[in-house]
């Protein structure tokens, strides 16, 4: 059994924590000032996760009544259209990847992130996850997440990488270093190649319980 939500139970946030969370949401604001399609600056999905990061929590974004919270809406995924199950996904579950890219690659954002990483669960991630060459500090925790387009860490460095029943596009990592446990298991599922060629991993890499399709060659290299 996986226990990797167990080792990310949280303590109450300390004063100081709370403050850096105020720090990184209004650094986020000046960044991603009028990047909506509205004119608005960050998703409520981005907020949540920005504050969850400094504070050292897990935010779970499937929070509201009739959000999808079990495993069940990969099954068609296996068989059928890869982003038709997510269409529902309410708007308040999204969060951007160019918004992921920033906290972990921006080193003014790094520095009000909590040691845990960024660990989010159950979000629809809109756009691509383009980590390449970046240097993180710290783990990306993406639990029971749709990523219809891919995750790129060509040539990145990072502390571990948790993808425990999430969805993907595809993940290329060739060359990437990870200090820590690669985790792409508990109901994971790629519809693209998972690409490790030359890859140096620290840790463990698990793949128990995790489906690797690619109809167009190899699902994990």
């Amino acid at each position: 059994m996986d226990d990797s939500k167990t080792e990310l139970k949280s303590v109450a946030a300390t004063p100081g924590q709370r403050k850096r969370a105020d720090e990184l949401v209004a650094l986020a604001y000046k960044e991603f000032e009028g990047s909506l399609p509205d004119g608005s600056d960050l998703m409520p999905g981005e907020i949540k996760m920005l504050r969850a990061a400094a504070m050292g929590e897990l935010v779970n974004l499937a929070s509201e009544p009739g959000d999808e919270t079990d495993l069940e809406w990969r099954v068609p995924m296996r068989g059928g259209p890869f982003y038709e199950p997510m269409k529902a996904w309410g708007a308040h579950r999204h969060v951007r990847g160019l918004v992921v890219r920033w906290v972990c690659a921006s080193k003014r954002a790094q520095g009000l992130v909590d040691p845990l990483g960024v660990a989010i669960e159950g979000a629809l991630v809109v756009g691509k996850i383009d980590l390449t060459g970046a240097n993180v500090p710290f783990r990306i925790i993406l639990f029971q997440c749709a990523i219809p387009l891919s995750i790129t860490l060509r040539h990145a460095s990072l502390e571990g990488l948790y993808c425990n029943g999430s969805v993907v596009a595809g993940i290329g990592a060739d060359g990437v270093k990870i200090a820590g446990d690669v985790k792409l298991n508990s109901g994971f599922v790629s519809h693209g190649e998972v690409r490790l060629v030359g890859a140096m991993i620290g840790g463990n890499l698990s793949c128990s319980d995790g489906v690797f399709n690619n109809t167009a060659g190899r699902a994990l290299n």
